[in-house]
């Protein structure tokens, strides 16, 4: 009880330093002066710059740990055979663990520079104003911090790490709910926490399709005032591209699930007895008994007010059939 009017004490007691109509800059400019506010502006900057390198480290060792290369550390050779030679790779590792050190120097000097800044605004301020401006640092940098941290792990994702905890997208408790009497494994639950928008790449790539993109490609460049002679070796390119491209495709190398979770996709996909599917909303994941599905819709479309049965039978002529379509349409405006 002593704590929480503790707390409302001091709550009021910045309320009333720091009222909602005023500036947090134009305060300390007019409390202290403008010196304190370029210091506080760099205070604010260097904590977001020495918790953006620690996390930009976290990834970076992430990536040891998994034994993945980041893209930035791709570099051209003149022969692209060589980029899978084992020289290659032990000279991108070599530059990720130099690119790890020089992080970890910059954030031993930067914390010295912080430190002795935070130690320069406190004997200037207050306490309590010292305490409130950095709850509101905090705040502001979390939340830059944390876009941070998912474009890092769409990062991993991507480089093909998916099952260290680190890098666990979601807790399958917080974005499945289960309300069908069939108990779920771990292995389908970690499967279907990573929703249903997760997509695995076709075993084979539709001919059509695939080369429909280069087509296209090649009537636009067509419109364009180029030479004959360019646009004969343009087309000729393009038609090499295309192919050596659709005929190198490798299914296993695209794949974005282990083996064990092929097969608990392809056990829980089979299974008629369920109806798996998202939420209204965000991207969360239903599953329900298939009987109670199909008695729950009946239920629904069963309640006269929403719903009307229309005599659609086929065989009908279509104007009568678009006279009941056009009778749908309004009555759905209408509800």
């Amino acid at each position: 009880m002593m704590l929480r009017v503790l707390s409302l004490v001091f709550l009021f007691i910045i309320r009333l330093r720091f009222p909602s109509n005023k500036s947090i800059a134009n305060i300390f400019r007019k409390r202290y002066n403008n010196n304190i506010v370029k210091e506080l502006r760099k205070f604010e900057k260097l904590d977001y710059k020495i918790r953006k390198n620690e996390t930009d480290l976290e990834f970076l060792n992430s990536c040891i740990e998994n034994d993945v290369t980041p893209k930035f550390l791709s570099f051209k050779l003149p022969n692209n055979n060589l980029r899978n030679s084992i020289t290659y790779k032990e000279c991108q590792l070599q530059l990720l663990n130099q690119e790890i050190k020089d992080k970890k120097t910059i954030i031993s000097r930067q914390k010295k520079e912080f430190d002795k800044i935070k130690k320069g605004i406190k004997v200037e301020i207050s306490y309590l104003d010292f305490a409130h401006v950095c709850c509101l640092f905090l705040v502001q940098n979390d939340k830059k911090l944390t876009k941070v941290k998912d474009v890092h792990m769409k990062k991993l994702i991507n480089l093909g790490v998916h099952d260290t905890k680190r890098n666990k997208l979601h807790n399958p408790e917080d974005v499945i709910f289960n309300f069908s009497s069939y108990k779920l494994s771990d292995s389908e639950k970690s499967l279907l926490a990573k929703g249903l928008n997760f997509a695995i790449p076709p075993k084979k790539l539709n001919y059509a399709d695939y080369l429909a993109p280069f087509e296209l490609l090649y009537r636009n460049v067509k419109t364009l005032d180029i030479d004959s002679n360019i646009l004969e070796r343009v087309k000729v390119d393009l038609k090499k591209a295309s192919f050596t491209s659709l005929d190198t495709y490798d299914f296993s190398s695209e794949l974005n699930l282990s083996i064990d979770e092929m097969k608990t996709l392809k056990d829980i996909s089979s299974r008629d007895d369920l109806v798996i599917q998202k939420s209204d909303k965000g991207n969360s994941v239903v599953i329900l008994n298939k009987c109670d599905y199909n008695l729950r819709m009946k239920e629904l479309l069963s309640e006269k007010e929403k719903f009307v049965e229309l005599d659609i039978r086929p065989g009908k002529e279509l104007n009568v059939l678009l006279q009941q379509e056009d009778r749908l349409v309004n009555f759905l405006k209408n509800i």
